[in-house]
């Protein structure tokens, strides 16, 4: 019940606030609701998603791997034991790797797995669809009068399409019927595979953002302006930007210049390291854990201390 009313509650800030604008500005980042609410509720999953509407996200994060059957599934790994009971429900559905890949099942399957939900809390959860995720936020946005949008991940693209899937095709047609029935809100596409983002600007009329997510052995600023062409931004750790030889600043600074957006992942409960991070980096969006501390931290940044953040 106390859970209950802590949702009902938020759900009622989220009404009343402001609606953010599409797109980032300096001193006016993006929160974007990191697999929801991902703090407070069990990732990717429906009332992950409100909570993260309700705390005031802006957007929020589906990643995406596929079933069986083609079904879209919210899921950030391809496979399924860390975040449900799959091993206890088909014990001889694992691969000779010993993994449970959400690929082998039908979604008449996957929506039976019981997802793993707070210590003591009796809800039960369940996974969810890309079409169940952007109908609760189609749904939210008309009951709250907002605009939030949605940025999914394709997970790993290039081992689906040796599972004979395609990815990126399957998710741009829904994005963009989803799209023609919320122009307001905004549509980001992101992965750390930049072949299948340069496939993502393919023939669909979507008016879609695509963010390449850096990861390892990072481009040098000089290298940024030839691999990001057609791009929308790019998507930094915030470890990126740790330490006296990060290079995250000089990336920030260069794609700055190339007109480009960036995104820094991945912020959890520490208020003030995020405002610390905002007051010294005018970054377009965060991906946060807690919205609710994202756009605290977000206001606290802008105060009068705020003045003279790094472009």
């Amino acid at each position: 019940m106390r859970r209950l009313l802590i949702i009902g509650l938020a759900a009622l800030a989220g009404c009343v606030q402001a609606q953010r604008p599409v797109a980032g500005r300096p001193g006016q980042p993006l929160i974007i609701g990191h697999r929801g609410a991902s703090a407070y509720l069990p990732e990717h999953t429906l009332p992950a998603y409100a909570l993260a509407h309700a705390q005031g996200a802006d957007l929020v994060e589906p990643d995406l791997v596929c079933s069986r059957d083609g079904v879209l599934v919210c899921l950030h790994d391809l496979t399924l034991e860390r975040v449900t009971d799959v091993a206890a429900r088909f014990p001889g559905r694992a691969r000779a790797d010993g993994r449970w890949y959400a690929r082998d099942f039908d979604w008449s399957e996957l929506e039976r797995l019981t997802v793993a939900g707070p210590e003591g809390d009796g809800t039960l959860y369940r996974l969810a669809r890309l079409t169940d995720a952007l109908e609760l936020v189609e749904r939210l946005n008309d009951q709250a009068g907002r605009s939030v949008g949605v940025i999914p991940e394709f997970k790993q693209p290039a081992w689906h399409l040796a599972e004979g899937v395609d990815l990126v095709a399957s998710t741009q047609e829904i994005l963009a019927r989803w799209s023609e029935r919320n122009p307001g809100a905004a549509v980001v596409v992101q992965c750390f595979d930049l072949d299948a983002l340069q496939v993502a600007a393919g023939p669909l009329d979507l008016p879609v953002r695509r963010v390449w997510n850096l990861s390892g052995s990072l481009p040098s600023p000089a290298d940024l302006e030839g691999r990001t062409r057609d791009l929308a931004g790019i998507g930094l750790s915030r470890g990126a930007f740790q330490g006296p030889e990060a290079p995250g600043p000089a990336l920030l600074q260069r794609a700055r210049e190339l007109g480009l957006e960036v995104f820094v992942w991945t912020f959890r409960g520490d208020e003030a390291a995020l405002t610390e991070f905002l007051r010294r980096f005018c970054v377009d969006a965060v991906f946060v854990d807690d919205p609710d501390v994202g756009c605290r931290a977000r206001e606290a940044a802008r105060a009068p201390s705020a003045a003279g953040a790094t472009p």
